[in-house]
């Protein structure tokens, strides 16, 4: 279903929590990473999971960014800014 879905609408970035009903973020993440045309969309985590497990499974996934919560949204604006700066110098 997630993959039918990226395939049918282009995201310039996708930010995700860890904890989703049905798969894990990590899980989605990874399934993003193997879709044609997502292999440079930033994917990043905005999640209250703060173990080192966690954030290294969510790199490891293809993450660029994890966010802890709490976190304000001047944070997670600057991020987002961040990554899709990035992602167009790469371009």
């Amino acid at each position: 279903m997630i993959r039918s879905a990226m395939k049918k609408t282009p995201f310039d970035l996708v930010i995700m929590d860890v904890n989703l009903p049905g798969m894990s973020g990590h899980e989605i993440a990874a399934a993003a990473r193997a879709i044609e045309g997502y292999a440079e969309t930033p994917i990043l985590f905005l999640s209250g999971e703060t173990g080192p497990e966690s954030v290294l499974a969510a790199f490891r996934a293809g993450a660029q960014d994890y966010i802890t919560k709490p976190c304000c949204a001047e944070e997670v604006l600057a991020r987002v800014r961040a990554q899709l700066e990035l992602r167009d110098a790469r371009a």
